[in-house]
């Protein structure tokens, strides 16, 4: 496995489990524009933090290039789902832009492209 995809699955990692853990703190501090507003909503924020999070430790612990690529993909889907809320919801930002800049980064690192 190549050290992009191993640096792509240790990162994912980190962010995903500090938001798994700590997704009331993401909210508090306000950097993402999040509110969390019910018990159902606190769930489905950890269970995609959770999600991305499993998916980067088997990576870690397989090192298996393929599945660095599933990792990879979900990263696209990530900055496929941001740019439709772009062009559907309106919800440009720079957060928006710099996040969707890190999500096909992540995909670079993980999946390779040659």
């Amino acid at each position: 496995m190549s050290i992009f995809a191993l640096l792509g699955a240790l990162t994912t990692a980190m962010l995903c489990a500090f938001g798994l853990l700590y997704p009331d703190f993401l909210t508090r501090q306000g950097a993402f524009g999040l509110r969390i507003e019910s018990p159902i909503a606190m769930s489905e924020m950890r269970a995609t933090y959770g999600a991305m999070c499993a998916i980067a430790v088997a990576v870690i612990v397989s090192q298996s290039e393929t599945v660095a690529m599933v990792l990879g993909i979900a990263w696209f889907g990530s900055l496929l789902g941001r740019l439709l809320s772009v062009m559907v919801d309106k919800s440009w930002s720079t957060h928006v832009a710099a996040s969707a800049a890190a999500d096909f980064v992540m995909f670079l690192f993980l999946v390779p492209l040659a």
